[in-house]
This record gives structure tokens, C-alpha cells and sequence, in this order.
């Protein structure tokens, strides 16, 4: 569960893997020390890996490789800024571009109130004078394609990431498979030896 929270959240909270091993530690200990005081010893088995649970660690990283490429891709004001600074039309201001108008006068509810004859609102929509107005504008279908293709990037980046460390970080390390064929010629040898 914490290792979920972790992979899904962790650009959203950066200091969450830090907690997370501080969490861990000190569970470490108090499970030891209520192993040593509180219970019998436990019965060792031995397994040949961690089985089923290494197939959900697995899906729990792809899903949050996932999970992080969408918040860093439409949480960030990275692309919109970057849209603005390679277009031709640098006319208005950065946050001009980013705000819609929207004409008072047009509100449902017409009340005796004095305001202002325009406001500005955070969206990518056709002004009042527009035919279309208040639809969404094409600019925002643009950025919303940039936004998905940066998240598409991103999260085939770190896929191959992590095929490039999956492939030369080894599954047992060079000296245990030294041990394992040292043991496994002691034991042929043992076996040539009673015949």
C-alpha cells in the first residue's frame, strides 16, 4: 500500500519516498523488537522469489509511471509557456493568453448590481464577439494534444528507463552465482566421489 502511494503521488509530494523509508525503518524496528519480546521465534521457509507480489510491484510502477506523466503533463504550466514562447502571435502578454473573457451583460440572471462590463476567467474559450462564443477555442485543443503527446514522451522515457536498468542490473548478483556454481561442483564432486 505504501509503496503504491509512492509510486502514484510522488512528483505531487516530492518528500514522499523520504517518509515513506523513515516509515519503514522505524517499522523495521519496532517489528524486531516485538519478534524478540512478544512472539515465538517464527518459522523460517525459504521461497524462490517474491512470487505473486512481484507481478503487482510490477503493475504498480507501470501504473504509476502512468499516473506521474499525467500529473507532471497537466498540472505544469511548463507546455502552455512553452506553446507561448515558440508561437509567432507574442502580441499579448503570457497570462493574457491564458485567460478568456466573458461579457457581464451575458450572465443568466440579470440582478440590480453594478459590475464591471467584461471579467476574465483561466480557460481557452471564444470571446463574446466571436459566433462561437464561449466555445472552447482552438488553442485549447492545441495545448491539449501538446499536453497528451508530452505525456506519451515522458512516459516512454522512463519505460525504457526502466527496461535499460532491468536489463543490466542483474536478477542475482555475480558473486552469489559464484557461490551457487562453487557449491553445485562440490556437490557433483561429492556425488562422483560415493560412486
Amino acid at each position: 500500500l505504501q509503496y503504491g502511494f509512492v509510486a502514484f503521488f510522488s512528483t505531487a509530494f516530492t518528500l514522499a519516498p523520504i517518509f515513506a523509508l523513515l516509515h519503514a525503518l522505524i517499522s523495521i524496528r519496532v517489528d524486531s523488537r516485538k519478534f524478540i519480546r512478544a512472539f515465538r521465534r517464527p518459522v523460517p521457509v525459504r521461497v524462490s522469489g517474491l512470487m505473486a507480489w512481484e507481478g503487482i510491484f510490477k503493475m504498480i510502477t507501470l501504473i504509476g509511471v502512468v499516473v506521474n506523466a499525467f500529473i507532471v503533463g497537466f498540472t505544469i504550466d511548463f507546455i502552455p509557456r512553452q506553446i507561448y514562447l515558440y508561437s509567432s502571435n507574442r502580441s499579448d502578454t503570457y497570462i493574457e493568453t491564458t485567460l478568456s473573457v466573458f461579457d457581464t451583460n451575458d450572465f443568466p440572471n440579470k440582478q440590480n448590481v453594478t459590475h464591471p462590463p467584461f471579467c476574465h476567467y483561466k480557460a481557452k474559450r471564444y470571446p463574446p464577439s466571436h459566433p462561437s462564443k464561449y466555445n472552447l477555442s482552438k488553442d485549447h485543443w492545441y495545448e491539449l494534444a501538446m499536453r497528451i503527446g508530452f505525456v506519451i514522451v515522458y512516459e516512454q522515457i522512463v519505460f525504457m528507463m526502466i527496461s535499460i536498468l532491468a536489463y543490466t542490473i542483474p536478477d542475482v548478483p555475480r558473486h552469489i552465482k559464484e557461490k551457487m556454481e562453487f557449491e553445485k561442483t562440490l556437490l557433483l564432486k561429492k556425488n562422483l566421489a560415493l560412486f
